[in-house]
């Protein structure tokens, strides 16, 4: 999963990507999804997007293809000498809203029509085939958009995103190119309105383009999921962030930058993380297999039952994966997640500059096989082994006994069990005696030495 990360400038490195003025940053991202509300299974919010008119609505026989229209390839294109009216409401002219999945450092805006002419009346797509008028309209924020489009309907007609960036009621130019000052967008939306006055309205798209300068000032990334072989503990994570800033032609080191870098890791013990859910006789989720959703039937209306034969969401899997640790800063810390024979990683870059961004050079996960099967612990005040309620009650800064027991279970492989016990206390403790055995036939043994430290101690175990 790929957001605007860039793994080819700085192979073997990961970096925010960065925009070119002559590059059309739309074909370097995707694979594009043709929908504000996407049917695709594996779609997730980011991925970008591109629609016609409102939402998932359409007129019925509208003959365009808005995919063709970000694919980089002039081949592809939507041309129609007869158009009549177009959009949904003669005079509103046709719309088409792009969402590039995360915000970008923008300065221009262009539609591209076709090359050649058209086959029936030979007229040549340029210049013959313009749009009277047009409007560009941008927004940061896809919540704008939630507002104006609700799920599930709403208004069908056209509305002006938030910010606007040109317009025109008299346009002659079959390629509309918009240049507009440099600034942070996520959301495009092109209005256009075919010559309504003529007989045969003609209309041709081949390619929508947003060019712009500058590192993106976010970038996200998730591995794949990897194959362990094996049930183990995942230990401490180490990553080398190196800063850059561009000047002119070269990228120089600049430590000070406002950029940084996170890693986060999630574990499971099978071999996705997503859980693809149907129902039950009791209308109840029960989880399916991705070959078994994809065969049932897609519930698209309100009304669509929640029943057996129907597909159910498709969330997290949080029976058999973690989630997500909390984001590392800082290499060399070990992340709070269970064991597992899975692994997946992800990495954010963030820059607060245009100019200057961070670079993940290196990334190191330690992994060790499990010393036990199962490990439990309880602890309790000594004289007072099953307190009322079964909770434990002392009085603050009074000397107090505890006892502590664990509970070792082994299972097969390469478990070897460990060699001391750590106590972490609040404040300074103090080691008694340790008695070691099976069950409640248990008999004190001398440890091999106690180390004590600042808040608690550590008992290294004879055996």
């Amino acid at each position: 999963f790929n957001l605007m990360m860039d793994a080819a400038s700085a192979p073997g490195s990961l970096q925010p990507l960065e925009l070119d003025p002559e590059v059309n940053v739309v074909t370097q991202l995707g694979p594009w999804v043709r929908q504000r509300q996407p049917s695709e299974l594996d779609y997730r919010i980011g991925v970008p997007r591109i629609w016609y008119g409102v939402g998932n609505l359409a007129q019925q026989g509208h003959g365009t293809e808005p995919l063709d229209f970000v694919d980089g390839d002039l081949e592809t294109f939507y041309a129609n000498s007869n158009f009549g009216g177009g959009g949904p409401g003669r005079g509103w002219g046709e719309y088409y809203t792009l969402d590039l999945g995360l915000k970008v450092p923008a300065e221009r805006f262009a539609l591209v029509p076709p090359e050649g002419s058209d086959p029936f009346n030979q007229e040549p797509y340029r210049p013959n085939y313009t749009f009277d008028k047009y409007e560009l309209t941008a927004s940061i924020s896809p919540a704008v958009v939630n507002a104006q489009e609700p799920l599930g309907g709403g208004q069908r007609y056209y509305i002006p995103l938030d910010i606007p960036l040109a317009g025109s009621n008299q346009n002659f130019d079959p390629v509309i190119d918009i240049a507009f000052p440099l600034q942070y967008l996520q959301i495009f939306r092109m209005r256009l309105v075919p010559n309504l006055g003529s007989r045969f309205e003609r209309f041709a798209i081949a390619e929508l383009e947003v060019y712009g300068r500058g590192f993106v000032p976010e970038a996200k990334w998730e591995s794949v999921v990897v194959d362990l072989e094996q049930v183990v503990n995942i230990g401490q994570v180490f990553f080398a962030v190196s800063k850059w800033r561009r000047e002119g032609a070269e990228l120089v080191p600049a430590q000070q930058a406002p950029a940084s870098a996170t890693v986060a890791v999630k574990t499971g013990l099978d071999d996705t993380p997503i859980a693809y859910l149907s129902y039950n006789d009791l209308q109840l989720p029960v989880e399916v297999t991705r070959k078994e959703y994809d065969r049932l039937k897609p519930r698209i209306f309100p009304w669509d039952p929640p029943a057996v034969g129907w597909r159910g969401p498709i969330a997290d899997d949080e029976e058999s994966w973690s989630f997500w640790s909390a984001p590392q800063r800082v290499s060399g810390q070990r992340p709070l997640v269970p064991k597992g024979r899975y692994l997946q990683l992800q990495v954010q870059l963030q820059t607060d500059s245009l100019w200057e961004f961070a670079r993940l050079d290196s990334l190191e996960v330690q992994i060790s096989p499990l010393l036990a099967e199962r490990v439990v612990g309880e602890v309790a005040v000594a004289g007072e082994l099953q307190p009322p309620g079964r909770r434990v009650q002392v009085e603050a800064g009074k000397p107090t006994e505890f006892v502590y027991d664990v509970r070792a279970e082994f299972g097969v492989g390469e478990q070897t069990g460990f060699d001391a016990v750590r106590i972490v206390t609040p404040s300074t403790g103090r080691f008694l005696q340790l008695e070691m055995g099976e069950s409640l036939q248990m008999e004190q043994v001398q440890p091999d030495d106690v180390v004590q430290e600042e808040k608690g101690f550590a008992v290294y175990l004879p055996e």
